[in-house]
């Protein structure tokens, strides 16, 4: 049920406007860093240790804007995923090295990656690259071989 609920969720927040989109990730990712505060120490602790310069003011604005753009992020899968293809067009820039993508070959695509690439009709797909050399059996029957 709380799959179902979460689904429908995600299809009902589709087509609101992006700004509103936004806004609900702040008020989100607020809530959450408020309420789950051991994964505040962590995100806490993960910066003191990635960057042992900065001074605990410094680690402590930075800890709610992560929170805000996780969930701002987990939001946007809402249009990317359930939105019309339109949507992701008006939305997605892709800039830079975008080259980098032509004639490379993915080893793992990730489900948003794959809709990204038909969305804006890329001729090479954006992918993850492989943790491992041989995909696991199930993604190797539905692509085909490497």
């Amino acid at each position: 049920m709380t799959s179902k609920a979460g689904i429908l969720f995600m299809r009902l927040l589709a087509h609101l406007p992006l700004r509103w989109i936004r806004a609900l990730g702040w008020l989100l990712g607020w809530f959450l860093y408020f309420v789950v505060v051991p994964r505040r120490h962590v995100v806490n602790v993960n910066l003191a240790l990635c960057f042992p310069g900065w001074s605990a003011q410094q680690r402590a604005q930075l800890v709610p804007r992560i929170f805000v753009a996780i969930a701002q992020s987990w939001l946007d899968r809402s249009w990317l995923w359930h939105g019309a293809p339109e949507v992701t067009r008006s939305r997605v820039q892709l800039t830079n090295a975008v080259e980098a993508l032509r004639g490379s070959r993915p080893r793992y695509w990730s489900a948003s990656g794959q809709l990204v690439t038909r969305r804006l009709a890329l001729s090479q797909p954006i992918f993850l690259p492989a943790r491992k050399a041989t995909p696991p059996r199930w993604l190797a029957s539905v692509r085909g071989p490497a």
